[in-house]
């Protein structure tokens, strides 16, 4: 069951974020996660979906895979140097394994965070909770790494 006042409230975040940065994220829940064909190349299968929402260069997607379950993270080509916080082209900080280690380190942060926040605060033990309190850490986190408040 979704949280309604979670979702227009998160809804709500992503605007304004939109509005006074410029940069528009996306927040998505998928119950499957990509085949091995749509996986094999790494992150193709989440450009192929930032691509079609118009945000692969100066925008980020967040999604979620329920099956696995996993996040996943797309950072706009315009927005990979500030992600990393590190100077370098996308084919340069992919070629280092700088963004992949930034982005890795920037999920089990968030995770981690929101997982603290699960077990401290009072209130249901559900799922839908759980990826709400992380759904929020990532947003947070991700703010926060871009510069933006």
């Amino acid at each position: 069951m979704v949280d309604t006042g979670w979702a227009s409230g998160i809804e709500r975040r992503l605007k304004a974020i939109e509005s006074e940065s410029g940069i528009r994220i996306i927040l998505q829940f998928h119950a499957k996660s990509p085949t091995p064909q749509e996986d094999a190349v790494a992150g193709a299968y989440m450009k192929s979906i930032a691509t079609s929402l118009g945000i692969a260069q100066k925008g980020v997607l967040i999604v979620y895979f329920a099956d696995d379950p996993d996040w996943r993270i797309w950072v706009g080509d315009d927005l990979a140097s500030r992600f990393a916080g590190k100077s370098g082209s996308v084919a340069e900080l992919t070629a280092s394994g700088a963004i992949h280690e930034v982005k890795e380190a920037y999920l089990t942060s968030s995770v981690a965070k929101a997982d603290a926040e699960f077990r401290s605060s009072p209130g249901p033990s559900s799922v839908s909770r759980r990826l709400g309190l992380e759904a929020n850490a990532l947003l947070e986190n991700l703010c926060l790494k871009l510069g933006i408040k």
